[in-house]
């Protein structure tokens, strides 16, 4: 019979892990916020129907580059600590450069330069998958038996965190949509950077329940080939 791994104390445990991806996931939706701050935007900016169209289009296309923050992941899946926080990190990066960029232009701080725009419009969009790669994988790998449980959750918060920021902007900023930029910059990125001080895959974890799944498998079947052996006696037969 196999014996179950040995733990690390060193390890969070993957409940915590688990707490602090609900709360980065309510920050991997920002893109969807897009429309709040658009008309500001389109106003500061003098930009057309057309244009401001395809700024909302490059942060829907950053949001399609999740292939990259896998990438990165799977390059460090042997770091089981280091590996998700410096993917989340990455991630804060481009929260911060992408949202800082678009208060700068903005408020009128920077130039106005539209390809210049869209760079940042992409940056913005494409840190949210940097959060959902990174929760989501590392908790489908910490509870290998819940998959289906726990990606239900952290997508539950994803599709939260549009409805949250929105009810912020309502509550704080309307109608100062610049302000409300600058804070997307720095509240989600400061928020996820500290919780990533949560984030780690436990290795042991995924390896015991395979274990005991194996184990429930094998007693299973034991039980099941002494049920078919009874039945095929005739006393079994009638006795079932």
């Amino acid at each position: 019979m196999a014996s179950l791994p040995s733990t690390d104390a060193s390890y969070i445990s993957k409940w915590v892990t688990f707490s602090a991806s609900a709360f980065i996931q309510a920050c991997a939706g920002l893109s969807y916020s897009f429309s709040v701050y658009a008309p500001t935007i389109k106003d500061t900016l003098g930009l057309t129907q057309t244009q401001i169209a395809t700024v909302g289009s490059a942060v829907n296309l950053g949001g399609y580059f999740a292939i990259v923050s896998g990438s990165v992941y799977d390059s460090l899946k042997g770091h089981h600590r280091l590996g998700p926080r410096l993917v989340l990190w990455m991630g804060c990066l481009c929260c911060f450069c992408g949202y800082t960029g678009l208060y700068l232009m903005a408020s009128g701080k920077a130039p106005n330069n539209f390809p210049q725009l869209l760079v940042f419009a992409v940056a913005a969009g494409n840190s949210g998958t940097y959060f959902d790669t990174t929760t989501l994988v590392t908790n489908v790998r910490n509870f290998p038996n819940e998959r289906g449980f726990v990606v239900g959750v952290l997508k539950s918060f994803l599709g939260l965190s549009s409805s949250v920021y929105t009810s912020v902007y309502v509550a704080f900023f309307e109608p100062d949509a610049v302000a409300f930029l600058l804070m997307l910059a720095l509240l989600p990125t400061g928020l996820a950077g500290l919780l990533s001080l949560g984030l780690n895959y436990v290795p042991y974890v995924e390896a015991s329940e395979a274990v005991q799944q194996q184990q429930q498998q094998h007693q299973h079947q034991q039980h099941a080939g002494s049920s078919s052996s009874r039945w095929r006696t005739t006393q079994g037969r009638f006795l079932s």
